[in-house]
């Protein structure tokens, strides 16, 4: 099965490019792939030697660890 070929169906997620994830978090595709070498980037499938895609659903669990609430925040 080719990344062509999977599209998301009731319940599942949408599936995004490194360029698109990049965009989103504003940052390069270097930057990305660092992240993901070091274990510290969001979830993502290895679909192919080439095909890195990411779910929507780990990417918004990604955002959500890393937020903070104001009181959390340096005075």
């Amino acid at each position: 099965m080719y990344a062509s070929e999977i599209r998301p169906t009731a319940g599942t997620s949408r599936l995004f490019r490194p360029a698109e994830v990049a965009e989103m978090l504003g940052v390069s595709t270097v930057t990305l792939a660092k992240h993901r070498a070091q274990g510290t980037g969001p979830a993502h499938l290895v679909l192919g030697p080439r095909t890195i895609r990411y779910r929507e659903a780990d990417l918004e669990a990604f955002l959500e660890a890393g937020r903070r609430s104001p009181a959390h925040q340096a005075a």
